[in-house]
């Protein structure tokens, strides 16, 4: 079964074969290449990918009540170990599609987030 599994995989295209996520990074790089002004292209790419995270960093509790969709991305104020700590459930939109990580623990007790 695993051959006939790997000899129908080795026929169909990659972008089926390895998906949405492939397909994207596909994408992105063509386009990258494409471009004359590869430094622009980046910092756009950037620019999109951090408005897109503090938008949805805006929707937690935490970041709503800093008020981070009226900020500049230079204005958030960094957040260490012991913000997660004190604040996890608020920096929490959904768990739906999240995945619980900790850290190793190297400098102390681990931190588990999502």
């Amino acid at each position: 079964m695993h051959n006939i599994i790997r000899n129908l995989a080795s026929i169909l295209p990659d972008e089926l074969v390895f998906g949405e996520s492939f397909r994207y990074a596909k994408d992105l790089n063509k386009r990258f290449l494409e471009v004359s002004d590869k430094a622009d292209f980046v910092y756009s790419f950037q620019e999109e990918k951090l408005k897109k995270l503090t938008a949805l960093g805006g929707k937690s509790a935490y970041y709503s009540r800093i008020g981070v969709n009226s900020l500049s991305f230079k204005e958030i104020p960094f957040i260490d170990r012991n913000t997660i700590l004190n604040n996890s459930q608020e920096m929490i939109i959904s768990r739906k599609g999240a995945d619980y990580v900790t850290t190793g623990g190297t400098s102390g007790k681990p931190l588990g987030f999502y």
